[in-house]
């Protein structure tokens, strides 16, 4: 059913040469599982682990995408970073590039991982502007993107842009 509506979208999108793989993505390859942490039973919660299971894990620059024009939009309860970690050939090697992720007060405080972390890994890459999409607040890579007691969940977008659109 997830492969069909992704496909139908690919397919309505001026995108060129674009193919869907039935994969999850994060900075290894092998095999994983999900799981489902103890604040939320319900399937939009479950984060990847890496390991054992039936889910087949790759990394994006296996599929060798250099140059052009990306965009990764990255949900993933946790592996955010995990998944930049994965695409960094790609993003270095992209003429424009968007990523767009979640910072999710309940996930940070699972992992102990602040989205921050994302938002430096990506400046190591190459420069970025970022934004929250709900604020449009501009946050730097030096201070902690969440606030204390935050309950929202917020989408950061980061941009590069090298050539024209």
């Amino acid at each position: 059913m997830v492969t069909e509506c992704l496909s139908e979208n690919l397919k309505a999108l001026p995108v060129k040469n674009s193919q869907l793989e039935a994969k999850a993505v994060s900075n290894f390859e092998g095999p994983g599982h999900l799981e489902r942490p103890d604040y939320d039973l319900s399937d939009h919660a479950r984060y990847l682990v890496g390991g054992d299971g039936e889910i087949s894990v790759t990394m994006i620059d296996i599929a060798n995408v250099r140059g052009g024009d990306i965009a990764i939009k990255i949900d993933v309860e946790g592996g955010e970073l995990n998944v930049i970690e994965g695409a960094k050939q790609t993003i270095a090697a992209a003429d424009n590039c968007l990523i767009a992720f979640e910072a999710h007060p309940n996930v940070s405080r699972r992992t102990g991982r602040d989205p921050l972390d994302c938002l430096k890994f990506l400046e190591s890459i190459r420069p970025f502007t970022f934004s929250i999409a709900e604020t449009g607040h501009v946050p730097s890579s030096r201070h902690p993107i969440l606030n204390y007691g935050q309950t929202d969940v917020w989408n950061v977008i980061a941009i590069t842009k090298t050539k024209p659109f």
